[in-house]
């Protein structure tokens, strides 16, 4: 069987407390890890979710320095994500529901009350074909003095699977879409932080 691509669905976003985001958050649980179902059968284990290192945080100034905090535009961050999966009755689909928690704050070169930013959802299997990858748009608006919030997205993804499933050929990656300056920033920043 050959697999050439999956879907992708995204339901929706939401903007609010900390407290409410990890409320919803906590619902979710990682199923259909080598579980019986009611009639008994093994349920496949769902695929393994990584979030990148060097790619979890953005940060965007106003101006080329990158190191004078009054410079930042903002900030974004992956703080946490959760996923629960699900198989058809062929087992030939996997369902995964994937929700993620960011961390957004706009910095004192911010004056224009919003930050946009990019973030991908890739199963490397899929790679080179565009289906590999998708990449989900997020413009955050902050109403009055208000400088940070917490932003939950969810994303579904429908992914064909072979007789011969491994859950390890279709890992998920999640990350913040950057540029080559802004990941070579973030893998500075990581370098520091291993030095202190």
């Amino acid at each position: 069987m050959k697999i050439t691509k999956y879907k992708f669905c995204r339901i929706f976003n939401s903007q609010g407390s900390l407290g409410a985001c990890l409320a919803c958050v906590a619902l979710l649980t990682l199923m259909g890890c080598g579980s019986l179902s009611s009639n008994k059968q093994v349920i496949p284990p769902c695929p393994k979710i990584f979030l990148l290192k060097d790619a979890n945080t953005l940060t965007v100034f106003n101006s080329k320095k990158e190191t004078d905090i009054i410079d930042i535009f903002s900030d974004v961050s992956i703080i946490n994500f959760k996923a629960q999966c699900g198989f058809n009755k062929k087992r030939t689909e996997v369902s995964l529901s994937l929700r993620i928690l960011f961390d957004v704050s706009r910095g004192p070169a911010n004056k224009n009350q919003s930050v946009g930013f990019d973030y991908f959802v890739a199963i490397p299997k899929f790679h080179p074909s565009p289906s590999g990858k998708k990449v989900f748009p997020i413009n955050v608006m902050f109403k009055g003095n208000k400088n940070r919030m917490k932003l939950m997205d969810r994303v579904e993804i429908k992914v064909p699977i072979s007789t011969k499933y491994d859950a390890n050929e279709y890992s998920i990656y999640i990350g913040i879409q950057l540029t080559s300056n802004q990941l070579k920033y973030n893998r500075q920043q990581m370098n520091q932080n291993l030095r202190r």
